[in-house]
């Protein structure tokens, strides 16, 4: 059961929040408007960033769903995705990893905005329509790698590397 605008959670309810094919998280509904609640956060969340268990969220009634109660009126843990730990990159990675992230660095660089308005040569909506199609290929990228990857971070481990690896005069 989701909440909605008609059906709203009462101040000092237990739920989980988050999208249905992604992280679930357990909270405190702090607040309610028209149409979104405010939700502090019981538990860790967060992959990518670790956001503090306290932060208020403000959350759409849709995205909310009562969290199960026991017996003695405590609330019971809902199954989440576990967790996998996070890849650091290091000036070693070889074979695939390495070549995602070449590929992400390609497509970084592609994302500047001088390379992808061909220097101000392409329409606005020709523009928007590279950038989509390049958003979308980093996302698969970061998919296939395992977590996303900024672009100080991918240079950085790229540089590092042909620092490493460069011949010496």
């Amino acid at each position: 059961m989701t909440y909605s605008a008609e059906n709203k959670p009462t101040i000092g309810t237990k739920v989980y929040f988050g999208r249905g094919n992604g992280e679930r998280t357990l909270g405190t509904v702090v607040k309610t408007n028209p149409k979104k609640a405010k939700v502090r956060q019981d538990e860790a969340r967060g992959v990518h960033k670790n956001h503090p268990v306290g932060t208020v969220w403000t959350v759409p009634y849709s995205l909310l769903t009562p969290a199960p109660q026991d017996a003695e009126g405590t609330t019971t843990p809902v199954e989440t995705k576990p967790q996998t730990p996070k890849k650091t990159l290091d000036v070693f990675m070889h074979g695939e990893d390495h070549a995602i992230l070449e590929a992400i660095n390609s497509c970084y660089c592609a994302l500047s905005p001088e390379n992808l308005s061909c220097d101000g040569e392409l329409p606005r909506a020709q523009v928007r329509r590279r950038a989509s199609e390049l958003n979308k290929k980093l996302k698969h990228l970061f998919l296939a790698f395992g977590r996303e990857v900024d672009e100080i971070e991918v240079y950085n481990y790229l540089e590092n590397r042909r620092k490493m690896f460069a011949k010496k005069d």
